[in-house]
């Protein structure tokens, strides 16, 4: 049975969050009737309503490193399968209403298409981009006037259930269509939001708190019309242009107006805090335009996906290919997915598949590893001058910063050991790259210690290149804890051979991990660990080859070393 739209959206956005959510949610869908459409609007939307509490997976990311190069985690919270679908159910309904209603001066999280299998929300780079645009008009209206940016302190655990439910109620109440199904659902996730963190506030990871976000903020996103300066909104950064009393005056209004939410800002003499002339700020209008890098990027990974997907008995040679030229891209194997879906075999009836063939002509072997060629060396060029050139200046330290994570978040894939190792010790020195540093310095020697310490989205990145690259892992000195114990199983379960000591196999998590899952594990385990023990089910793990194969023709290809591409929030 093809996918309905609710299961490929949920797999691409989960996917691209983490692997533990993704699993569960692979798992979930492996029988063609959870995959339907109706099986979501029904039996996963009963289980949510029905179920006392949500069932959440607590993972640890890497947040930042703070001044005393102590490494600052995230709690990221993954829901059930039945929650994640649900989500992707209710956020759909409420896409039309949302879409029209929105604030113009609002860049992030635009709810995708119902139609749009690649997830709940639009690519983030289309709001980067729209949001530069509208700062760089501000600053043209004003160019002697001034740029401030300002960063909601811990914006998510800071907004409580009183505020979310508020906010949803009225949305609600204002939306006129919106089904009443819809809005209990709505409800029952915030509620859900609320036990999982003792009545505090919703929770940072599930989809549903990007929505619940942007409605808590809407009413300052209306209100931001009649300020004086101009104000631009990506998530919890706000930008204001004016001149210095016209921002004065309107951070004033806007500190008020979020102190009424239990909110904050960051204080003026915080990093995140800048201000800087419109005049100078007009050098970085451009900084989120594509400079020929991000096409080039993106026809070499749909080359790939193409030739997986149209010749994908071709998969061992081009995996060699990529492997002989020391690229470590992680190829998904489509061709289960291709066997199963109805679209496929729709083109076949209708006499396309000669077309489509046609089209995808450039997608041969040769090509993509001479486009890979070619974007590394222009890469490495291009690093190697932004690093011999990096500024101090706060503003154009961050600007360049970005372009930086860019380049090493490809070159991971695209970049010899050695030329690797030749740059290790310039980005070491850097200390808002350690999430960028660890990863290269796990390629050059193999040793994942620092990796696994940092969070799972960091063990993520490296696991995908060690699985492509068929190196083994090792950690000799690794200190073993609730992090490090998820950077273990994040490595086992993407299928990478390991060496060191892997620690008390009673933890439930390594033992799903490593496998055999037996009925004391699933009789032993609670919440999502155990749920994510009883969707596989009894047997070897299948971890490593459910991360190798597509879910369907649609799953995009998921590079996770460029998670962290515009790490920064100007």
């Amino acid at each position: 049975m093809t996918p309905s739209t609710f299961s490929s959206k949920a797999v691409n956005q989960y996917r691209s969050r983490d692997i533990f959510g993704y699993l569960a949610l692979r798992y979930y869908l492996a029988g063609d009737l959870s995959k339907s459409a109706k099986w979501v609007e029904q039996n996963a939307v009963q289980v949510v309503l029905g179920s006392p509490r949500g069932s959440y997976f607590r993972s640890w990311h890497f947040k930042s490193v703070n001044a005393e190069n102590e490494v600052m985690h995230r709690d990221i919270f993954l829901p059930s399968p039945s929650e994640a679908l649900v989500e992707a159910y209710v956020i759909g309904e409420c896409a039309g209403y949302w879409n029209r209603r929105k604030s113009p001066a609002l860049f992030s999280y635009y709810i995708a298409k119902k139609s749009d299998k690649s997830g709940y929300f639009k690519n983030y780079v289309g709001g980067l981009r729209a949001r530069q645009r509208a700062i760089a008009d501000a600053c043209r209206n004003c160019p002697d006037g001034e740029v401030r940016y300002i960063d909601i302190k811990k914006f998510y655990p800071s907004i409580s259930q009183r505020v979310a439910q508020n906010a949803w109620n009225k949305f609600c109440d204002e939306s006129g269509g919106l089904k009443k199904e819809v809005r209990t659902i709505g409800s029952k996730l915030i509620a859900n939001h609320a036990l999982e963190t003792e009545y505090r506030s919703i929770l940072t990871g599930p989809m549903f708190s990007h929505f619940i976000a942007n409605l808590v903020l809407h009413p300052l996103d209306k209100m931001s019309a009649s300020l004086p300066a101009k104000y631009v909104r990506y998530v919890d950064d706000i930008t204001l242009v004016g001149q210095p009393d016209e921002i004065t005056n309107s951070l004033s209004r806007i500190e008020e107006f979020l102190s009424n939410l239990g909110l904050h800002i960051h204080e003026e003499s915080d990093e995140k805090s800048i201000v800087i002339s419109a005049k100078k700020w007009l050098n970085s209008e451009n900084d989120f335009q594509d400079d020929g890098n991000s096409k080039s990027w993106m026809r070499l990974v749909n080359s790939i996906q193409k030739h997986l997907i149209f010749y994908p008995k071709n998969t061992p040679e081009l995996e060699g290919s990529l492997l002989e030229n020391g690229f470590r891209f992680p190829l998904n194997d489509y061709d289960a997915a291709i066997q199963e879906s109805s679209s496929f075999e729709k083109i076949k009836q209708l006499g396309l598949w000669t077309w489509l063939f046609r089209r995808a002509g450039d997608a041969n072997i040769a090509s993509i590893t001479k486009r890979a060629s070619q974007i590394r060396d222009r890469l490495q060029r291009e690093l190697t001058e932004i690093l011999s050139n990096l500024p101090n200046e706060i503003f154009e330290r961050k600007r360049q910063l970005s372009k930086i994570r860019y380049r090493i978040g490809r070159l991971a894939y695209l970049s010899s050991v050695d030329w690797l190792g030749s740059i290790e010790h310039q980005i070491r020195q850097i200390p808002e790259l350690r999430f960028h540093a660890a990863i290269i310095r796990s390629i050059v020697t193999n040793d994942v210690s620092e990796v696994i310490s940092l969070g799972t989205n960091v063990s993520q990145s490296a696991a995908q290149i060690f699985r492509a690259s068929l190196e083994t892992a090792k950690f000799p000195n690794a200190c073993i804890g609730k992090v490090e114990l998820q950077g273990i199983a994040t490595f086992i379960m993407n299928g990478v051979s390991i060496d060191g000591v892997v620690p008390d196999l009673d933890q439930h998590l390594l033992r799903i991990a490593v496998g055999n899952i037996d009925v004391p594990l699933l009789s032993g385990s609670t919440g999502f660990i155990k749920e994510l023990a009883c969707l596989h089910g009894l047997g070897n793990a299948r971890h490593a080859s459910t991360m190798r194969t597509a879910f369907d023709p649609d799953q995009e290809i998921t590079l996770d070393a460029l998670k962290l591409d515009y790490g920064y929030s100007l």
